[in-house]
């Protein structure tokens, strides 16, 4: 259901869901993909256009560097997939 074209695959500590991401329009999005299908649950990443990297613990807190069209690169965190 997710018609985009992804460049970022993390699998989630639970085991169940997939994070993905890749470009949504002009900005940079993160959906959180059920591992057995279904539809996707964007995560708000506000105006960030670009991230570099991404990395997810082993309690579900994602870490990515990303950038806004007037700002250099900078670290991102999100404490859950719920806390966006």
């Amino acid at each position: 259901d997710l018609d985009r074209s992804l460049s970022i695959f993390e699998w989630m500590p639970d085991g169940k869901n997939f994070l993905v991401g890749g470009n949504d329009k002009t900005r940079f999005g993160l959906w959180l993909q059920p591992a057995a299908g279904g539809k996707a649950r964007p995560l708000g990443l506000g105006d960030v256009k670009n991230v570099t990297s991404l990395s997810v613990s082993k309690s579900g807190e994602i870490a990515l560097t990303g950038s806004e069209s007037n700002r250099p690169t900078e670290l991102y965190y999100l404490a859950s997939t719920s806390s966006t």
